[in-house]
């Protein structure tokens, strides 16, 4: 079995994601158990999962929308990139369950969650996590929000499973 290749260069958008990795971590330990682990588990992947699918296809060969690094060459740091969405994925159902917003606040809390979203995704790629050729952040916008309204209808999923 062939290894994911390192990085050419170890510069700001590899620190960037170790530094959020583990800063995330210790926030997720910090914070009051809210979910049984099976549960939370579930919440930490489907994020993973999602933003897998979604960069395979908004980087794919026909589309070519940006690369997540330094090349368009899949290495070990692009693995890890897909960890960070873990824990946001996490706190945006954390707050979602505190809350329970439904009608009209739901639709806020989802707009609200995916502009806050777009905020993280500007300061990514100030560290150039991304690097993007025909790709607006009014595009990942819309991804942002069907995003997060995929993650509560899962959150709902596995809770009538339990």
């Amino acid at each position: 079995m062939k290894a994911l290749p390192l990085p050419k260069s170890f510069d700001e958008n590899e620190w960037f994601v170790i530094i959020l990795l583990i800063v995330s971590v210790l926030i997720i330990r910090k914070l009051p158990r809210k979910f049984p682990k099976s549960i939370t588990i579930l919440l930490l992947l489907f994020p993973t999962a999602s933003a897998r699918l979604i960069d395979k296809f908004l980087s794919a060969p026909d589309k070519d929308f940006y690369d997540v690094f330094d090349t368009s060459a899949f290495e070990l740091f692009d693995l890890l990139s897909y960890a960070m969405y873990a824990p946001f994925g996490y706190f945006f159902i954390y707050i979602y369950d505190y809350f329970k917003p439904k009608g009209g606040k739901l639709v806020f809390f989802i707009i609200g969650s995916s502009f806050f979203a777009i905020g993280f995704e500007w300061i990514t790629h100030q560290f150039h996590l991304f690097e993007y050729k025909n790709f607006t952040f009014t595009q990942a916008f819309v991804f942002y929000m069907g995003s997060q309204i995929s993650t509560v209808l899962f959150y709902h999923f596995i809770l009538k499973l339990r």
